[in-house]
């Protein structure tokens, strides 16, 4: 029995530019918006979200909730406390059992509570898909 990996990265581009200072919805433009295509064929399929925010200055102020959705349906939802820190970064794991080939990926930033004024972020989102695969009688 043989295995062999491989791994898929979907970048979620162009990067997002949000003003913090109002509470407001950023998503990722329909015209970029990504689906797995035939990786949704795979029964297993392991994932990772990894996010990079970086805020244009620190804020004594505000909150956001990071989501990466597919079509209309959220994937998985992560709260970032604007006030942490200008770099702020992390992953989560995620599954994507049950997502359809068509459906578009999208990341949406949804700042809850505005932060100091003049506070703008950009945000870089990566969705990386493993696929291992066992060949047997070789």
């Amino acid at each position: 029995m043989s295995v062999f990996a491989g791994k898929t990265l979907f970048y979620f581009e162009p990067k997002m530019a949000v003003n913090l200072a109002a509470v407001a919805q950023t998503e990722t433009p329909t015209q970029m918006q990504i689906g797995l295509g035939p990786l949704s064929q795979l029964s297993y399929k392991p994932a990772t979200f990894r996010y990079l925010i970086r805020l244009s200055a620190a804020t004594a102020a505000g909150a956001a909730t990071l989501e990466l959705k597919a079509g209309g349906t959220v994937l998985k939802s992560i709260p970032v406390d604007l006030t942490t820190a200008t770099v702020i970064e992390g992953q989560a794991g995620i599954t994507l059992a049950g997502v359809a080939g068509e459906a578009e990926l999208s990341v949406n930033l949804n700042v809850t509570t505005a932060a100091d004024a003049g506070t703008t972020a950009t945000v870089d989102t990566v969705l990386a898909v493993e696929q291992p695969t066992v060949v047997t009688g070789c």
